[in-house]
């Protein structure tokens, strides 16, 4: 952990605060300090959170080698932390990062996202044309027909299925 070596491989934040242009700004407040450590200077806000902000909790992981390269050779520390040969396979990949939204609520939270699709088998049947709610298979061009779903509108945005 001190050496940050998950920042390797999420070079990125963990979350924002949505807003109107989806990237909410107002994630530090009374001119405090943002950190500069590797691992912690993409955090987008210190500020305690609130009944009715939402915000996004977005984990991933991404090979990027020539950002995994030049870490390695500005701190070889943790260079020996790293099964290059094993590394190596996944430079392809490329990466991947899944979005949940999430609302703060007086109780604790909702998380606004949860009928989305997270799994892999999931999101493959979805970009063949499944139902994103019940993930069936008989999406048309005038949206699902399947007698488990009720999806309300040709988008597919609003189902009530219970299958």
């Amino acid at each position: 952990m001190e050496l940050y070596i998950g920042s390797l491989f999420m070079p990125h934040g963990l979350g924002h605060f949505m807003g109107l242009d989806v990237h909410d700004v107002g994630g530090f407040v009374d001119a405090t300090e943002r950190p500069t450590e590797l691992g912690l200077r993409w955090l987008r806000t210190n500020r305690v959170l609130e009944k009715n902000m939402v915000i996004t909790v977005e984990p991933g992981i991404y090979f990027n080698r020539p950002w995994i390269i030049s870490q390695l050779d500005a701190n070889p520390a943790i260079a020996q932390y790293i099964n290059m040969p094993v590394l190596e396979t996944f430079w392809n990949f490329g990466g991947v990062r899944i979005e949940d939204d999430v609302l703060i609520t007086e109780q604790g939270y909702e998380i606004l996202s949860k009928l989305l699709p997270v799994t892999v088998s999931d999101i493959e049947l979805v970009t063949q044309g499944a139902c994103r709610r019940c993930k069936c298979d008989s999406i048309t061009d005038k949206g699902c027909n399947a007698s488990c779903c009720r999806c309300t509108d040709n988008a597919n945005t609003t189902c009530n299925a219970s299958c």
